[in-house]
């Protein structure tokens, strides 16, 4: 008796009366409806409960949310600290390997400069001629090591202007020859690297020399077609002249000139091997494949730069 009492204390309902009414009209009683408030006060309970659990789970992820955005700005000032230092010694490094190729190019001139003045001082035209030759071999890598320094990033050289310097230094080196030779290029803006420039610079600096003595020898005017192209499997190169063309039984493998095997070796050395042909004059070609991976390696920008730079590409048309 006693529970059911404190149940019915704690208990908390609404009694509602109706009165019911008989088909005369009469009111013979009532009907009493009990509601009982328990259940409602219950689920309202709960609801509040389940409320403010959300509410402190949230208020967690909030917290949360919040240590973890610190930490990552925290982390990503580090990282911009870290690359404000990695910059700085990228320019650093720049710097400094601008001022290498600045140096070495000097040296390489100092080097010109005593094989000249030997070369004054020799009565023996073959002993004179073979260090010309090596003056001008030494102001290639000269050359490749000054456009270097000179370019906007250390990418690469820039190949119409390296060309450029490669055509006048031939034809300074062979002073009959000013004004009567004509170039036809057909070239295409190329990044070179140094591992590649320096051998492509004497290949065709030898090819050149090749053009002027052997096949334009006593000429009084001539031609000389140029053409550098991308290929699927690297670069393809073609040098021709309108000259004597070769001579009768000519084998490039048998040729014992320092010049020739020279270039057969540098050929090597970028991947291809040099193809002669006579019809009229001397035509040179050949696909160098290891120039494909160092290609592919540079990026599209670099090209873009040298194409904007200080260095613009050759005319079709070059008189030296």
């Amino acid at each position: 008796m006693h529970e059911a009492s404190d149940v019915a204390r704690n208990s908390k309902c609404d009694v509602t009366l109706r009165v019911i009414c008989d088909s005369d009209g009469e009111s013979p009683g009532f009907a009493e409806i009990a509601r009982d408030h328990t259940t409602q006060k219950l689920l309202a309970d709960s609801q509040l409960r389940l409320i403010s659990q959300l509410e402190d789970r949230d208020a967690k992820r909030t917290q949360q949310l919040e240590t973890t955005a610190q930490e990552l700005e925290r982390k990503n000032g580090e990282i911009a600290g870290y690359l404000s230092v990695i910059s700085a010694q990228r320019q650093e490094k720049e710097v400094i390997l601008r001022e290498v190729y600045h140096r070495v190019k000097n040296n390489l001139q100092v080097v010109e400069s005593l094989l000249k003045m030997k070369s004054r001082s020799l009565a023996d035209a073959t002993a004179r001629g073979a260090i010309d030759t090596s003056i001008q071999r030494i102001r290639v890598m000269g050359m490749v090591h000054e456009h270097l320094y000179q370019m906007p990033d250390l990418g690469g050289v820039s190949l119409a202007a390296y060309l450029r310097g490669l055509i006048d230094g031939a034809v300074a080196a062979h002073p009959r020859k000013t004004g009567q030779t004509q170039f036809e290029l057909d070239v295409e803006e190329i990044p070179l690297a140094l591992d590649v420039a320096i051998p492509f610079g004497l290949l065709v600096n030898e090819l050149l020399s090749n053009c002027f003595e052997h096949g334009l020898p006593n000429c009084s005017a001539g031609k000389i077609h140029v053409s550098v192209r991308r290929t699927s499997n690297g670069v393809r190169m073609v040098i021709k002249d309108d000259g004597i063309g070769l001579p009768k039984g000519f084998d490039p493998v048998r040729n014992e000139t320092t010049g020739l095997k020279l270039a057969i070796g540098l050929a090597h050395q970028l991947g291809g091997t040099l193809k002669f042909t006579s019809s009229p004059g001397c035509q040179v070609e050949a696909d160098f494949a290891r120039m494909a991976g160092r290609l592919k390696s540079e990026s599209h920008g670099i090209g873009q730069r040298m194409v904007a730079g200080a260095h613009p590409l050759l005319p079709i048309q070059y008189q030296a």
